[in-house]
Parts: C-alpha cells; structure tokens; sequence
C-alpha cells in the first residue's frame, strides 16, 4: 500500500479544539527556539497552523516560507493570514502543479517533480529552521528530505520533526507508516545531525529536534 497524504477537503481537521491543545503552536514554535530576524521553512505548512504564528515571531526582519503539494491548502493559508503578516509569509507550490523553477534547493522533492509557484529561490545554507510536522511519514523518501533540511540550514541551524507515536490508534495514520523516535534518529543521524531534544506532546504525537 502507498503513503497516506492528507486530504484537502479534510482540512477542519487541521484546526480542531483537541489539535490546538495537543500541538500547542505557540509552545512548540518556542520548543525550536524561533526568534526574531530569523528565516524558517514550514514542509507542509497545509494552512499554516504553524507558518501563521511562526511569521509573526520573526518579526520583520525575518521571513516563513510554508511549502505545500496543495494550491487549496495555500489559498487557505493565505486567506487566514493577517494582514501586517502576509509581508513575512510565503506561499511556496511544491509537486507537479506548480510552474518549473530551474535551480532550486527544496525540501520536499520526492513528492513528485519539484516546482514553485513564485521565484524566491531557497539558498543552501540559508535558514535558521526546518519544520516538518505530521508530513515526513506521507514521503517516499524520508532520509532524502532529511538531506534537503540539512543542505537548507545554516551551520547550528535546526530541523524539527513532529510525528505520530508508534502505535495503534483510532485515528491517524496506520502503524505501519508511522516513524519511531529511534528510527527518525537514526535517519537524521545518518544525514549528519545532532540530536537536540525530545518531548512527547501528547499520547499521539511527539517533536524531536535536530541541529546541524
């Protein structure tokens, strides 16, 4: 059987009351350290769960690029972002419906043929951080997009990878896609990053930080 890739028309899901009390993001953006001035990538932003608060801790001088495979997804991100953010927040297309960029360095490429659908080009070596919450199951390759974080980060930069506990549950992914802490570690350990911090945020979910 194929990865589970969330639906877009199952996006409510995405801002229920138990989420927010489970993946607090306020907390957990301050789990990873993000500052102002700082640049941070969000790998499935969806509509911006993350992204949205992550803008407005950068300040203006700092900058949130939220990729995703779903044009739905970014349309919605960017309906729910507020104005004096949207300045800070950019949408970025990845897969096969966004136009062809040539050269560019982006999380996420083994979703499909990389494309964006604006010309802000991502350096290597040029942010701060790299979320990837609740995604890195649905990817074919987890260890190649772990090597795209990496190659993204600057020097003492940070990966953050929010993921299913692995084990039988009524909702959520099947087990058998799910990433064990152990088997994350070893997969960031093999593309050359630092354990940071582990923290089990429910009975569901847990975020393990890496750094370059």
């Amino acid at each position: 059987m194929g990865k589970k890739v969330f639906k877009p028309e199952n996006m409510h899901k995405l801002e229920s009351p138990e989420r927010y009390k489970e993946l607090p993001p306020g907390e957990i953006l301050d789990l990873m350290g993000l500052t102002a001035g700082q640049e941070v990538v969000d790998l499935g932003c969806g509509l911006g769960y993350f992204a949205i608060p992550a803008a407005g801790l950068v300040g203006e001088n700092g900058h949130v690029y939220g990729l995703d495979i779903s044009p739905e997804m970014l349309s919605a991100m960017e309906d729910r972002t507020p104005e004096d953010l949207k300045g800070r927040l950019t949408g970025m297309l990845i897969g096969p419906e966004g136009p062809i960029n040539e050269g560019q360095i982006l999380v996420g490429r083994d979703l499909g043929e990389t494309h964006s659908s604006n010309p802000v080009v991502l350096q290597a070596g040029s942010l701060d951080h790299v979320l990837i919450a609740t995604v890195l199951h649905e990817v074919p390759h987890a260890k190649k997009t772990l090597e795209e974080a990496l190659a993204l980060l600057k020097p003492g930069g940070k990966l953050a990878v929010i993921e299913w506990i692995k084990k039988e549950m009524p909702h959520g992914p099947r087990q058998s896609i799910r990433i064990a802490r152990e088997d994350l570690d070893h997969l960031a350990g093999q593309v050359g990053m630092t354990h940071v911090l582990y923290k089990d945020l429910s009975m569901r979910f847990y975020i393990s930080i890496y750094k370059k």
